[in-house]
């Protein structure tokens, strides 16, 4: 009898310890990859000195980072946008943009947060934007639409490029 009660406690002993096991941490997921987005607009002056914006697809871009060896895109085709991973252990990011020939600098200035998933996930590091800049070649302004980079993948930053519609330029 005592044998029984011996392989019956063993029993359950190997069954809590397989099923525990067994259990996933619901915080592993979800996403963990933490983008800044950024979206190249068009903006058009009409004859009557209105301006309208639209997407504005490049002919030809390659990005990279700078202070790094990240190539984000190498002379992609008809690119309305683009996803930057900022620096984690810095507060300032620098990426070179290249518009068919014409070569931007653009610089994040943003702070960083390490915010905790799990044991098993560990953190992750998101970032609020402060401020941007850029060298203004090719580029003619910049907005900031949604200063903290996370998850979410939100839409953070717009660059855009000023037409005159009589000129073209």
């Amino acid at each position: 009898m005592k044998k029984n009660y011996v392989a019956i406690i063993v029993f359950f002993v190997i069954a809590f310890a397989f099923f525990s096991c067994e259990a996933v941490d619901e915080n592993c997921r979800k996403e963990r990859f933490v983008v800044a987005s950024v979206d190249f607009k068009k903006a058009v002056i009409d004859a009557l000195g209105k301006q309208s914006l639209s997407s504005f697809a490049i002919d030809s871009v390659t990005v990279s980072g700078l202070d790094s060896d990240s190539l984000i895109a190498d002379n992609k085709k008809k690119l309305s946008s683009v996803d930057l991973y900022l620096n984690k252990f810095a507060e300032e990011t620098k990426f070179s943009i290249a518009f068919n020939d014409t070569i931007d600098t653009l610089i994040v200035w943003h702070r960083n947060t390490e915010e905790y998933l799990s044991f098993q996930c560990g953190c992750i590091v998101t970032h609020l934007i402060d401020s941007v800049g850029i060298t203004g070649h090719f580029i003619d302004s910049i907005s900031i639409k949604n200063n903290e980079v996370n998850t979410l993948n939100a839409k953070n930053i717009e660059l855009y490029r000023h037409y005159n519609y009589y000129t073209g330029n």
